[in-house]
């Protein structure tokens, strides 16, 4: 099924989200309410994409309420699922569409009997009032914002839905790794960029991601060529597991500081390479946390701190006979996993951290001549120079030794705009990845608030045409698609017909008739995005220009030298020359004399410069288009 239409009458409107039917509703007091449903006949079947029923465009000014409306859809979506904490959302009601054309429709009470045009065997009503109504299936929400909402970092969306906001990864990631005691400093923006960096490596290296590269031109996809990696200073992690001794009283168990640091300190003075030294002194103390620590209530690891801290004050005998630092780590390794207790749990298992470093021994000639050298905590990869698996191969040891002390982090050096756009796409497949194997699903309702956020233009006229290319390769086909997309960006707006533009101000839906599909951007910021007080300048050099234009007209006036330098920095030139013109004719006495009381004069003069602002685009293409002309005359 689906979605084509909300009636929400907490705000006494209704919201039309596909342009494939035409819905207007009619209430009046005497409860006579009837729904008139009537087929677009512009409306173009896999316009957007092969399995993208819909693409709907949001538009309104700061305040209209296009992240309410988002928000609100979201909420209904989980009251139908019957996944909502709420007992009521107020009256509504909300059309669906299915394959056979029938017209399925959940509604409060005041709305089951309400009229329509069509025949009973397309119309289906499902009353919500009734706790035991019928639920809705087979659909999932993908929610995403490049905005950091307070909203979507407190609250928690209900409903079969992947809430890919900043706010929401923000707060999910540092809720699961705090209570798993994986963080590093506690903070929720490092686990974040953390989580993020890691999920977009691993879309870097993927399939979709080459397809979508390969439809790119003149950079409008960025393309990641390096990656730093950087290495946590072992004392952080060390200091970590000394609070944790303080505070569960382990240190009775005999597991003293001291040993551990003379074991550190050694390593460091006797090994150069810093960022190999660092990565391996990590592992090691994270395997100790692992011994040591109970993972789950009834565990008892008394016998494994002894067990710990006898071999640590084994470490002469085990340095005076290993040549360097990787066979010395290992046979470290190896003593502290003499004595396991298979009763326990150890997310770290010796096995994992056995297999890194054996793996950094393999390979330290590519960390070596990357800038791994005495002195780097951050060495820089050029992925194109190295084997497809080999950051992979990284990753993946790093994960399975990273418990509970995040010891790497990753940069891309990318941009903010680039980290975004990147983020959409990386969410998306991560996504539809994890869920291939879901057949629970059938409808997916992509939900994309502030979309243009952070976004160069080029990238703005890029970002409809590469998101439906994505959403058509990385979907199941049996999966039918909708977007609801919100936007300021009159470049984002240009991609949609009008009856796929959905306009919103003070909280309501309004009427306006905007030819917006391939229009010139001048005119859709006019039309579509209510620009009709200033014209296309600033609202700030418009009251500068207006001040100079009722000073022009006022005889007791003169301009001064900061005026005349204003008139300077006007960039339109019809404007600069007609404040020019007035100016040389007031100062020569040619002018007529105005009176100060004279307003419609005053008035009639600022009215014109507004429509300089519209018009000298008009005036500069039509005479651009009569040079063209007579040259092709002559």
């Amino acid at each position: 099924m689906e979605l084509i239409y909300i009636w929400d009458a907490t705000k006494e409107t209704g919201y039309p989200l596909s342009s494939a039917y035409t819905i207007t509703c009619n209430f009046d007091e005497s409860k006579k309410n009837r729904i008139e449903i009537e087929k677009n006949s512009s409306y173009i079947p896999q316009f957007w994409g092969d399995n993208i029923f819909d693409t709907m465009a949001i538009v309104g000014e700061n305040g209209s309420g296009k992240t309410l409306l988002l928000n609100r859809i979201i909420d209904i979506f989980a009251y139908l699922e019957g996944l909502s904490p709420y007992k009521e959302l107020g009256d509504l009601f909300v059309i669906f569409i299915d394959k056979e054309k029938n017209f399925i429709c959940y509604g409060t009470n005041i709305y089951e009997s309400i009229s329509h045009n069509l025949p009973d065997s397309k119309w289906k009503f499902i009353n919500i009032s009734n706790p035991s109504f019928e639920k809705l299936e087979k659909y999932r929400i993908v929610y995403s914002t490049n905005a950091l909402s307070l909203y979507d970092y407190s609250y928690k969306k209900y409903g079969k839905i992947y809430d890919a906001s900043i706010g929401a990864l923000i707060r999910h990631d540092f809720k699961l790794n705090n209570e798993m005691d994986y963080t590093i400093g506690q903070s929720e923006v490092y686990n974040y960029f953390f989580t993020e960096d890691e999920k977009i490596l691993s879309f870097r290296y993927s399939d979709d991601y080459k397809k979508i590269l390969e439809k790119c031109t003149e950079n409008t996809f960025p393309d990641l060529q390096y990656i730093d990696i950087g290495i946590v200073n072992y004392i952080e992690n060390q200091n970590k597991l000394f609070d944790k001794l303080d505070k569960s009283n382990k240190k009775n168990s005999k597991l003293e500081n001291s040993n551990l640091r003379n074991i550190t300190k050694t390593i460091i003075t006797k090994y150069e390479n810093r960022w190999i030294t660092h990565l391996i002194l990590n592992i090691i103390i994270n395997f100790i946390r692992s011994l040591c620590f109970e993972q789950t209530s009834g565990e008892n690891k008394e016998n494994e701190c002894i067990h710990v801290s006898n071999i640590l004050k084994d470490y002469e005998k085990i340095s005076s006979t290993k040549a360097d630092i990787f066979e010395m780590a290992l046979e470290i390794l190896q003593r502290l996993n003499s004595s396991p207790n298979p009763k326990n749990s150890y997310p770290v298992t010796y096995e994992h951290c056995r297999d890194f470093i054996i793996w950094i021994k393999n390979n330290k000639e590519i960390f070596s001549n990357v800038g791994a050298d005495s002195f780097a905590y951050t060495i820089c990869f050029f992925l194109d120079n190295l084997e497809e698996d080999f950051i992979i191969n990284f990753i993946e040891h790093y994960k399975n030794t990273a418990f509970p002390f995040l010891y790497i982090n990753y940069s891309f050096n990318i941009s903010s705009g680039e980290f975004a756009f990147l983020s959409l796409f990386t969410n998306l497949w991560y996504y539809t990845n994890k869920n291939k194997n879901d057949d629970g699903y059938r409808n997916l309702l992509l939900v994309l608030d502030e979309a243009d956020m952070l976004l160069h233009p080029r990238w703005q006229q890029q970002y409809i045409s590469r998101l439906t290319q994505f959403i058509s390769y990385i979907t199941d086909k049996n999966i039918s698609v909708q977007i609801l997309v919100a936007t300021h960006s009159p470049i984002l707006l240009s991609d949609f017909p009008e009856e796929n533009v959905l306009y919103l101000k003070n909280k309501k839906v309004i009427e306006k008739s905007n030819k917006t599909f391939g229009c010139n951007i001048y005119k859709m910021f006019m039309d579509s995005f209510f620009l009709n007080e200033n014209g296309m300048i600033g609202e700030f050099a418009y009251n500068k220009i207006e001040a100079l234009s009722r000073k022009l007209l006022n005889k007791n006036e003169i301009l001064t030298e900061t005026d005349r330098k204003i008139i300077q920095y006007i960039g339109d030139d019809i404007i600069q020359k007609q404040l020019l013109r007035l100016n040389e004719k007031k100062e020569s006495r040619k002018t007529q004399t105005y009176r100060t009381s004279d307003k419609s004069s005053i008035e009639n003069t600022i009215n014109w410069l507004k429509k300089q602002c519209l018009q000298t685009e008009n005036i500069i293409r039509q005479l651009e288009k009569l040079k063209d002309d007579k040259d092709s005359d002559n």
